[in-house]
């Protein structure tokens, strides 16, 4: 059995050359590689990648704004958060066009989690979504994460212990 990874890979590898190929205008090269490609596995692999793209703005966001919901925030939430923004991010500047339908991805992702979170965690959410853009969401993330680095900084010994802490303002206090 083939490793679908090391196919796709010898199939990137034999793109690259006929790519190369035909620049130098080598048109035998070009047909024996273009033989030697797996055609069906490129084309799946161009298939996917616009649905990985189109949902690279409600997958991050969502843990992004499940993070944001919890009324407590642990140790790990700020590098889950930094991680999440960094890979959102990534994906819009490899893909700006996602910004297009970026609102209508993280109004899915925020009724996504509030079902989700109502039913295990007491939150109080609005019905819509408090981040409309995300940069406003970003914005949010960086402050929960600040907010953490805060408490790191002060030896909240909860927060150091791993540990849940609530925020002054939530119902959920310990």
């Amino acid at each position: 059995m083939i490793d679908y990874s090391q196919h796709l890979d010898t199939s990137y590898s034999q793109l690259l050359q006929l790519r190369d190929a035909a620049q130098r205008g080598n048109m035998g090269k070009v047909a024996e590689i273009a033989q030697a490609v797996d055609w069906e596995a490129v084309a799946s692999e161009f298939e996917s990648v616009p649905m990985r793209y189109s949902r690279a703005v409600y997958r991050h966001g969502r843990k992004i704004i499940r993070n944001l919901l919890l009324p407590y925030m642990l140790y790990h939430d700020c590098v889950k958060l930094d991680l999440q923004i960094d890979m959102l991010l990534g994906a819009i500047e490899d893909s700006p066009s996602l910004l297009i339908t970026s609102a209508v991805q993280l109004e899915s992702a925020y009724q996504r989690e509030i079902s989700r979170l109502r039913g295990h965690e007491k939150i109080n959410a609005p019905a819509t979504l408090p981040w409309t853009t995300i940069e406003i969401l970003i914005e949010a993330a960086n402050e929960k994460i600040q907010r953490g680095h805060e408490l790191e900084t002060a030896g909240n010994p909860d927060f150091n212990n791993y540990r849940r802490v609530y925020s002054k303002t939530s119902d959920n206090q310990q």
